[in-house]
C-alpha cells in the first residue's frame, strides 16, 4: 500500500491522520511545509517500510516520532532545516538500511554515560562517531548540498 501527499502546502498533520491506514508500506510526505511531526502521527503504521519526509521545514527529529516503525528500511529526511537530531533512534529501528539527510550544521546529541551535550560535529562525523561507539551497522547516505545560491 502506498500513499503520496507530497508537493502540497501541508504545515501540520493531525495525530490521527494515519490511524486507519495501518497497512501502509510506503508513505511520502516530502515537499510540504511541515515544521514538526506529532509524536503519535506514525504510531499505528507498523508495516511502514519506506518513509519520505524530505524537503519540509523540520528542525528537530526525536526518537519517539518513529519509535514504533519496526519495519522501516528507508528514511529520507533530506532537505530539512534540522538543528537537532536524536541519534539514539538508530538502534530502535532494527531494519533501517538507509537514512538520508544533508545538514552539516546539525546539532547532534550523543548521550554517553550521563553526558547530554550538544556537540558541534558535522552530521556525518556525529553519525560516524555514534556508529563506532555503539557498533551499530547502518549504511548512511549524506547529501552534499551545494552552498551556492
Amino acid at each position: 500500500r502506498f500513499l503520496n501527499i507530497s508537493h502540497n502546502t501541508i504545515t501540520q498533520l493531525h495525530k490521527i491522520t494515519f490511524f486507519s491506514n495501518t497497512e501502509l508500506n510506503i508513505l511520502i510526505i516530502s515537499y510540504n511545509l511541515q515544521t514538526g511531526i506529532h509524536r503519535e502521527l506514525f504510531i499505528h503504521l507498523y508495516k511502514l517500510e519506506i518513509l519520505y519526509l524530505g524537503f519540509n521545514k523540520l528542525t528537530t527529529f526525536q526518537d519517539n516520532i518513529v519509535s514504533k516503525l519496526w519495519n522501516l528500511r528507508y528514511l529520507d529526511l533530506s532537505g530539512n532545516q534540522f538543528i537537532y537530531f536524536e541519534i539514539e533512534i538508530l538502534p530502535k529501528l532494527p531494519k533501517l538500511n538507509v537514512i538520508l539527510f544533508d545538514q552539516s550544521g546539525l546539532c547532534c546529541m550523543l548521550k554517553e554515560k550521563g553526558n547530554n551535550s550538544c556537540g558541534s560535529l558535522a552530521a556525518e562525523n556525529c553519525i560516524s562517531n555514534y556508529l563506532l561507539h555503539t557498533g551499530f551497522m547502518l549504511a548512511i547516505t549524506m547529501w552534499a548540498r551545494s552552498s551556492k545560491t
